[in-house]
């Protein structure tokens, strides 16, 4: 429970770098939406829910692949791999970001000198937008939602790493669910009124997010391994066992 809260407060701290990118999908949405009542809160309600649904799926198919991972170690007599793997990928994220000197904005790829991936994921959501333009703003949130999960953006794939890490898909699935949450309220309009209070933090926020994923990281890696890899030997050494699993 202590992950889910620091996945939380990292989350809402990050998603005020994340404006720039999800910023622009918001609005383009929300275009045509009628002015009050239903009309109005219909395509945010589409947009989120449609995300968390995206999210969670995502977080469950990483702790799924985590959980297969850890499963073939433990036939050979290894710890938990996906969790060691999950800390290698969040290391590579956060460790260039904590002592980047550039950090207008870090939290997202898919710009001028990535790699190809991300290009083309970013290519896949122009033709998206440019697709749905015609439709309405209530179809045009739920389609930009769905497919949120393929934002290339490398903050939400820190912690889909962390989500691998966990070696569940039920844990994954609410890991995910706890970055989706904390990205609500800057995306719900908050953003400014958070960012006020956030301001003395100012360039730091960055670096300050990327410690805090480093660290849920660490925890998990200090706190798991060990008994992981004091049991798996064992486990493999007692065939009888696996029925019991």
């Amino acid at each position: 429970m202590n992950t889910l809260y620091s996945v939380l407060a990292a989350s809402a701290l990050g998603s005020l770098h994340c404006v720039g990118m999800c910023g622009g999908l918001v609005s383009f949405y929300s275009a045509g939406a009628g002015p009050s009542g239903v009309s109005r809160w219909a395509p945010h309600a589409a947009y989120h829910l449609t995300r968390l649904g995206a999210y969670a799926s995502l977080g469950a198919l990483a702790g799924g692949l985590g959980s297969g991972l850890d499963g073939l170690a433990a036939r050979a007599g290894f710890g938990r791999v996906a969790l060691l793997l999950a800390a290698l990928g969040v290391a590579a994220w956060s460790l260039p970001l904590l002592f980047s000197r550039r950090v207008a904005a870090p939290l997202q790829i898919g710009r001028r000198g990535t790699g190809g991936l991300q290009r083309r994921l970013a290519a896949f959501f122009g033709a998206l937008v440019y697709r749905l333009r015609q439709r309405s703003a209530f179809w045009r949130a739920a389609a930009l939602g769905l497919s949120s999960a393929l934002l290339p953006c490398g903050w939400l794939y820190a912690f889909v790493a962390l989500a691998a890490g966990t070696g569940s898909w039920e844990q994954g699935a609410g890991l995910l669910a706890a970055f989706w949450a904390g990205t609500l309220p800057a995306l719900l309009g908050l953003g400014a009124f958070i960012g006020r209070l956030a301001a003395p933090l100012g360039a730091r926020l960055p670096r300050l997010s990327a410690a805090i994923v480093l660290s849920i990281c660490a925890f998990n890696v200090f706190t798991r391994w060990p008994a992981a890899s004091a049991t798996a030997p064992s486990a493999a050494a007692a065939p009888s066992c696996h029925g019991s699993h």
